[in-house]
């Protein structure tokens, strides 16, 4: 990554260049003026890539997790219409590790109230499904999150949601298919956004 300070030093010689002496030189000579600007383009194309824009709220929430359990909740409409949460969940546990997202499975032990702000506390991503059927028509919805436990300073400890996305859709009762394909699209946002705020090394 390209420091922002080094980025704003070229780009003032840069400019100083452009502004300098020869702009008359330029002004009577176009072509000259089009190897300056493409200069300037192919430096910037250079920079482009390794400027930081900053994490979105969605993603500096997720900066430092280590791993996420696994949580999926299916109403009884979907369930009864043939998808089940072990469907989902091993929808979900296969896109994350095919990501390199550590799935946690052991539950650590519960700290000690006054070690509780330094302990870190497993975040768990949970995977809600509902739907309202009505003759062949199945109208769905699904949120996606991340939640975590979070200490307030005063003694105080909530649960808390520190990533969120979903959707709603419509589709025919025999087509479970596309609720599965809904899932994975908000499961690649959180991936995106969970290597965005924890790049790989």
């Amino acid at each position: 990554m390209v420091p922002n300070a080094c980025v704003d030093r070229v780009l003032k010689k840069l400019t100083a260049y452009i502004h300098c002496g020869n702009v008359k030189l330029c002004e009577e000579n176009p072509m000259a003026k089009k190897g300056q600007c493409a200069v300037l383009a192919l430096v910037m194309l250079l920079l482009l890539p390794g400027i930081s824009l900053g994490l979105t709220d969605n993603q500096e929430g997720l900066r430092d997790i280590k791993g996420v359990f696994v949580n999926v909740s299916v109403s009884p409409e979907l369930q009864k219409l043939g998808l089940t949460e072990n469907q989902i969940k091993t929808d979900v546990e296969l896109k994350l590790r095919k990501f390199g997202v550590r799935i946690l499975t052991e539950k650590p032990p519960e700290p000690k109230l006054e070690e509780f702000n330094k302990t870190p506390q497993p975040s768990h991503l949970i995977v809600s499904l509902i739907a309202l059927v009505r003759q062949n028509i199945c109208f769905f919805s699904v949120i996606t999150e991340v939640r975590e436990t979070v200490f307030r300073g005063n003694g105080f400890a909530a649960d808390g949601s520190i990533w969120r996305n979903g959707g709603i859709g419509i589709t025919d009762t025999d087509n479970m298919r596309k609720i599965r394909n809904a899932v994975n699209d908000l499961i690649e946002k959180f991936i995106n956004d969970y290597l965005a705020a924890n790049p790989r090394r």
